[in-house]
C-alpha cells in the first residue's frame, strides 16, 4: 500500500510537473500573444494614423486637381479668345496690306501718268517756243525787208526829239 501511495504520489507529482509546465508553457503562450497584440495594435494604429494621412493628402489633391481643372479652363478661354484676336488682326492687316498695294499700285500710276502729261506739256512748251521763235525770225526778217515809213524829217522812223 505505501508502494501504492508512494506510486500515486509520484504519479500526482508527475502530474503536477506536466501541468505546471503546461501552465507556464500556457503563460508564456498568453504573454507572446499579448505582446503580439499589442504589436498589431500599434501597427494597427500606425496604419490608422497613415491611412488618415493618406485620406488627407487625397483631398488636397482632389482640392488642387479641381483648382487646377479651373484654371486650364481659364487659360484656355483666354487663348481662344487670343486666338480669335490674333485671326482679327491678321485679317486687318491682310485687308490693310492689299488697301496699301491697291493704293501704291494707283500712285505708280497716277505717278507715271503725271510724268507722261508733263513730258507732254514740255513737248508742247518745246514746240510753242519754237513757234514763237519762229515767228520771230520771221517778223524780223519781215521788218528788214519792209522800209519803215516815218517822217521825212525824221529819217529812219526817229522822233524829232531826239
Amino acid at each position: 500500500m505505501l508502494g501504492e501511495r508512494d506510486k500515486a504520489i509520484q504519479d500526482t507529482k508527475e502530474e503536477k510537473d506536466d501541468l505546471e509546465k503546461t501552465v507556464e508553457n500556457l503563460r508564456s503562450a498568453l504573454r507572446e500573444q499579448e505582446h503580439s497584440a499589442d504589436k498589431f495594435k500599434e501597427e494597427n494604429w500606425n496604419l490608422e494614423v497613415t491611412l488618415q494621412e493618406l485620406r488627407a493628402q487625397v483631398s488636397e489633391s482632389q482640392s488642387t486637381a479641381q483648382r487646377l481643372e479651373g484654371e486650364n479652363k481659364r487659360l484656355t478661354k483666354m487663348l481662344t479668345t487670343a486666338r480669335e484676336v490674333a485671326d482679327q488682326h491678321k485679317t486687318e492687316a491682310e485687308r490693310q496690306q492689299t488697301a496699301f498695294e491697291d493704293l501704291k499700285a494707283k500712285h505708280e500710276t497716277d505717278v507715271a501718268q503725271a510724268r507722261k502729261h508733263a513730258a507732254s506739256l514740255q513737248r508742247d512748251k518745246s514746240d510753242l517756243q519754237q513757234a514763237i521763235d519762229s515767228m520771230k525770225a520771221e517778223q524780223a526778217k519781215a521788218q528788214r525787208r519792209l522800209p519803215r515809213f516815218g517822217s521825212p524829217l525824221t529819217p529812219n522812223g526817229a522822233s524829232a526829239s531826239e
